[in-house]
């Protein structure tokens, strides 16, 4: 008789490391801190930290790319950002480790912003830290999808387009808002996600429980007409 193996348990069914709570809260103190400074000028805060294309492609204060992900416009932009922000930090790095968030999501934040100048006017501001936040998403998505097989393909593929489709997709145009930067950076989250998997991925095999069943045989019946 043929024997089903169903996953019972995967890499994602364990708690997120406790040290995650800390990491996301941090964070969260420095993007507030470093908003506060932006918006008040403190340590003319406002003169550094933002990226444009002429600082960073001409004068090459490379700084920029990374310093500008710390800045927002108001307090509605920042908050907007943490709603996703801190969910997306406390599991990325709850599961995944320091080295893939915060260090690789910020990295790639700088990146997101350096191809995204490369296509704006020299004077225009980039600042806030949405492509973090697209690359945090996309990266989680994308490792649920490899990681959590106590679900089939399909159904995974479908909770994945749904919570693309109501997290990142946005309701109306916005012209101060940077959709670039967005897709770049959920693009580069996807390809983080597929690289961590590579690198990784017997590791988070090895995390499975898989338990064997056996169908219920039904026994046969005579029928009488």
């Amino acid at each position: 008789m043929e024997h089903f193996k169903i996953v019972k348990r995967t890499w994602l069914s364990q708690k997120p490391n406790p040290a995650s709570f800390v990491i996301t809260a941090f964070l969260v103190f420095l993007l507030s801190l470093a908003t506060i400074f932006y918006l008040d000028g403190s340590f003319r805060a406002d003169e550094w930290m933002p990226a444009s294309a002429e600082a960073v492609l001409k004068n090459h204060q490379s700084w920029r790319l990374w310093t500008s992900l710390f800045a927002h416009g108001d307090l509605g932009h920042l908050l907007s950002n943490l709603l996703l922000f801190i969910p997306f930090s406390y599991f990325l790095s709850g599961y995944f480790g320091v080295l893939f968030f915060p260090l690789l999501g910020f990295a790639m934040g700088g990146l997101t912003n350096l191809l995204v100048l490369r296509q704006m006017p020299e004077q225009t501001l980039l600042i806030g830290a949405s492509g973090v936040v697209y690359w945090m998403g996309a990266a989680w998505l994308t490792l649920f999808l490899l990681i959590e097989r106590r679900e089939s393909f399909r159904r995974r593929i479908g909770k994945v387009a749904i919570i693309t489709v109501a997290l990142f997709i946005p309701e109306a145009y916005k012209p101060e808002v940077s959709y670039l930067s967005h897709f770049i950076g959920f693009l580069l989250g996807v390809g983080a996600g597929f690289a961590l998997y590579l690198i990784r991925g017997s590791t988070f095999r090895a995390a499975e429980v898989v338990e064997e069943e056996i169908p219920e045989e039904f026994p046969s019946e005579s029928i009488v007409g």
